[in-house]
């Protein structure tokens, strides 16, 4: 039977806790990593704007309500693309909409998500345009940066859009679409820790 030097010994010791360390340092990585992905909007409250109000499109677009003003933040999104899921909230033009989020405290974001309908047989569309901009007082935003769809917009379709950052800190998140027709959102998230 070989005998082991204490010098071979140690560096055998060495390499094992390196190893420790390197799956320690990877399950921390790990923990960061789905710590960034924490929806911050879910559960948070919001506040809808329409841009150019006309009552006579506020009462059609009452048949399919933001129950409670919390729909859009609830977690709750629709199961397929059919705009009768009771997961949709539809507007109907005016214009568009501002949504406001308040995260509840000053936060790093790192996505934003919109998920909206395209239907063109109902006569809903994806919107042209989706926006969103960042303040830490809830009155002055940043200039808006676009939100990008994440495939074309073809067929009866949930098209999520998209946006990444770098360490934007704010508190309050502003989503703006543009509503030529009939725009269906379902949910808006916005990750980060």
């Amino acid at each position: 039977m070989e005998r082991i030097s204490q010098s071979s010994r140690s560096r055998w010791l060495l390499k094992l806790g390196a190893a420790g360390l390197l799956v320690i340092g990877l399950a921390f990585a790990s923990v960061a990593a789905q710590a960034a992905t924490t929806n911050l909007a879910l559960g948070r409250p919001y506040k809808i704007t329409i841009l150019d109000q006309n009552d006579q499109f506020v009462k059609l677009e009452a048949s399919y309500p933001d129950t409670n003003g919390k729909e859009l933040t609830d977690g709750v999104k629709a199961a397929k693309p059919d705009f009768q899921d009771p997961a949709w909230v539809g507007t109907l033009r005016q214009g568009g909409r501002d949504v406001v989020i308040d995260l509840g405290k000053s936060a790093t974001i790192s996505k934003v998500v919109a998920r909206f309908l395209a239907d063109k047989s109902v006569g809903i569309g994806a919107p042209e345009l989706v926006e969103v901009s960042f303040s830490s007082d809830g009155v002055k935003f940043s200039d808006p940066i676009m939100l990008q769809p994440t495939f074309d917009a073809e067929g009866t379709v949930i098209v999520p859009f998209e946006g990444e950052f770098n360490n934007i800190s704010a508190r309050f998140v502003k989503v703006t679409w543009a509503n030529d027709v009939w725009v269906f959102c379902d949910e808006i998230e916005v990750f980060g820790n």
